[in-house]
């Protein structure tokens, strides 16, 4: 699937590619399967904060105005140290901040 095979290759260090699989599986995917499958969404989104591509990856999340997750996951992404302890009481967010902490 998209989502692995972005992974894959998010690790090896290709980013181009890795950004096009990544962009298509985050523009097919919906808040239900992130919340369904986060333990196999999270690494990918700690990898694209490392690899400093989380705003890019944030603004894309935020246009997706059908889905409250993403959109959440979006506005993580794109400014994590502004999401206050206490603004929102969702886990999956709470944890994606936990984790971009460490970068």
């Amino acid at each position: 699937n998209v989502q692995q095979l972005g992974e894959v290759l998010l690790q090896r260090g290709k980013l181009v590619e890795a950004k096009k699989n990544i962009t298509l599986w985050l523009t097919k995917t919906s808040g239900t399967w992130i919340r369904e499958h986060w333990s196999s969404a999270l690494p990918v989104l700690q990898k694209l904060i490392a690899e400093g591509l989380a705003p890019e990856f944030g603004a894309l999340l935020q246009r997706r105005e059908n889905d409250s997750v993403l959109r959440s996951l979006g506005r993580a992404l794109t400014s994590p140290k502004d999401i206050a302890a206490g603004d929102t009481d969702d886990a999956l967010i709470a944890e994606l901040k936990q984790a971009t902490d460490q970068y």
